[in-house]
């Protein structure tokens, strides 16, 4: 089912170490508040931060549609919990008020209408 989403070899190699712990790969669909709907080999579930995952993300490191992630299978009642953020291949990123970019490490990558990337 998820490779209908973009799941290929090269993504299952870098999924073995989570693999390794028993997650399980999904793609996040949609994002509701708290709340991620998350497309896996069985079909589309809910998913929400596990407490770790939720403590020691980054700013820019929580999970946005379109993102591959590392989840525990989802309890007989409940979501599943995200665990990890496979690397990104590409991101959007929007200037801050101010005009600071609000990109990954204070690299930004915006693009404005008609102009080329911003440095």
């Amino acid at each position: 089912m998820i490779d209908l989403y973009g799941w290929s070899a090269t993504r299952q190699q870098e999924f073995a170490p989570y693999a390794a712990q028993e997650l399980a790969p999904a793609r996040v669909t949609a994002h509701h508040r708290g709340l991620w709907r998350l497309m896996t080999q069985a079909g589309e579930i809910a998913g929400r931060l596990s407490g770790r995952f939720a403590l020691e993300a980054a700013r820019g490191e929580h999970p946005v549609v379109g993102d591959w992630l590392a989840i525990g299978a989802p309890e007989a009642v409940g979501d599943a919990l995200i665990h990890a953020l496979l690397p990104r291949k590409s991101a959007f990123a929007r200037r801050a008020p101010g005009g600071r970019c609000s990109g990954d490490r204070g690299q930004c990558r915006c693009r404005a209408a008609g102009r080329g990337p911003e440095q």
